[in-house]
């Protein structure tokens, strides 16, 4: 029953993602802007302020949502918006060009919002089908199976196009979408009808909004989250009028990023299960300071950026930006089981995290906090191996505990030649002669530089912290 639930669940969001992807993003905004509007200029201007609107009117309702006082089943209220923005989808068939220009963003907009509503329903149901589970691989899931949904819904477009009359199937989107949304999301508002929301008077609403956790996640939810859909939202515009992308060349890049997203959503839900916070509660239990260099390369690379032909700093600057979310997902993790926490960024993002001053991240440590750093050393061309020694060196640390997927350093790739060997200990100069890959080169000769042992140990296996902690021989040092 729970697993059926679980499916049912990750449907919904398989579901629903086609109308971001093909009607928001990839496809419908750039057959508005070029041909149902009467310049591109002002199509893109008028989908920029329908988004806009939508985004502050799916706002008020979410504030009728949990303010109304009544404690009843929402259900059906939930089941109202999912009949909305089929029907809102539906009804985009009638227009083409010549048509009138507004009404389609009204639908577009009616659908936006029920989007959100939904969108909404789906994250407050999460309970409902994780009480078994690691409810956060599920979440992660549930997004995966989303960009598979919008990939699926992208790639059947594709493949039409190539057989139909252009015109014709972009006047039929509408109606695709809709149908789409409804095969895949009944079943979970079939067995989901009784979602309770607890509701709050306004005067609690606010109090509640107005606490740190609850404030620090709206900023960065607001900052981050907008950010991303806003960039989506108008990457299928800008690849039309700008770059003279055809439809097919569209819909290949609605592609690329869903593939992208589902990897990520996968990569984030497996290190999720594996990454125990408990292990740091209780080394800072036993009077440990703990710093926590995070990388973000689950999210993005300057590097891999690079390659495809982006620009070096840019890329890298992308790069730190991600360091700094999985941050403050750590941050997250770490005070749901108690731990005091502070997130500390080498570039300045106030609202969400404290600049890096190597003082304060000291005083932090002596408190008993644990200090995460994010934006690697804020500078392009360095790695987060490089930040991690640095802030070590910077606060006197004692050791570095560098958590792999291996459980220390081998003469080989464990992974790719079974006969490597382990070693226990190993010398700084032995791992250069020998050629052995525990850090970049940089990072490494500045460990070596300062007299830093590292431990090169398993992260994945539960209690490996507190085992280094109390003197066992965990993993490989490097001294």
């Amino acid at each position: 029953f729970v697993k059926k639930n679980v499916l049912a669940y990750c449907f919904f969001d398989f579901g629903l993602s086609s109308f971001p992807t093909l009607i928001l993003t990839f496809f419908y905004g750039a057959y508005y802007t070029r041909i149902i509007s009467i310049d591109p200029i002002i199509g893109a201007s008028y989908w920029g302020y329908m988004i806009s609107l939508s985004s502050f009117l799916s706002l008020i309702f979410f504030f009728i949502i949990l303010t109304n006082n009544e404690k009843k089943n929402k259900a059906n209220f939930f089941k109202f918006f999912f009949s909305t923005i089929i029907g809102s989808c539906t009804l985009l068939i009638f227009f083409k060009e010549g048509s009138n220009i507004i009404f389609p963003l009204i639908l577009v907009s009616i659908g936006f919002i029920s989007f959100e509503v939904l969108n909404f329903f789906y994250n407050v149901s999460l309970s409902n089908v994780s009480k078994f589970y690691n409810i956060g691989f599920i979440s992660n899931l549930g997004w995966a199976f989303g960009y598979l949904g919008g990939l699926a819904s992208l790639a059947i477009v594709l493949v039409i196009l190539n057989f139909t009359d252009n015109e014709r199937l972009l006047s039929l989107i509408g109606p695709f979408v809709g149908i789409w949304t409804y095969l895949f999301c009944k079943e979970y508002l079939k067995i989901s009808d009784k979602v309770i929301l607890v509701s709050l008077s306004i005067k609690v609403f606010f109090k509640k909004i107005l606490q740190k956790k609850i404030l620090n996640f709206i900023l960065s939810f607001f900052f981050f989250q907008n950010a991303v859909v806003c960039t989506f939202i108008f990457s299928g515009i800008y690849a039309s009028q700008i770059l003279n992308f055809s439809e097919s060349e569209i819909l290949m890049l609605g592609i690329f990023v869903n593939l992208f997203g589902i990897f990520g959503c996968l990569i984030l839900g497996y290190l999720e299960t594996k990454f125990e916070t408990k292990d740091i509660k209780e080394a800072i239990g036993q009077g440990i300071q703990i710093a926590i260099v995070i990388g973000g390369g689950n999210i993005f690379r300057g590097v891999s950026g690079a390659s495809n032909g982006m620009d070096r700093v840019q890329g890298d600057h992308m790069g730190m930006l991600a360091t700094v979310i999985n941050g403050l997902a750590l941050q997250s993790a770490l005070e749901n089981e108690g731990v005091a926490t502070r997130l500390q960024s080498a570039i300045k993002i106030n609202e969400v995290a404290e600049p890096f001053i190597r003082r304060r991240a000291i005083r932090h440590l002596e408190k008993g906090r644990v200090v995460i750093f994010g934006g690697g050393t804020g500078n392009p061309y360095f790695t987060t191996d490089s930040a991690a020694v640095l802030r070590a060196i910077e606060i006197e640390a004692d050791v570095i505990l560098k958590g792999t997927r291996v459980d220390g350093i081998y003469s080989a790739d464990p992974e790719k030649d079974s006969s490597a060997s382990k070693y226990s200990s190993i010398s700084f100069e032995d791992v250069l002669k020998k050629g052995l890959k525990v850090m970049d080169t940089t990072a490494f000769t500045l460990s070596q530089e300062n007299e830093l042992p590292i431990i090169v140990f398993d992260m994945n296996k539960k209690g490996n912290l507190n085992k280094i902690i109390v003197g066992e021989q965990i993993g490989t040092t490097v001294s």
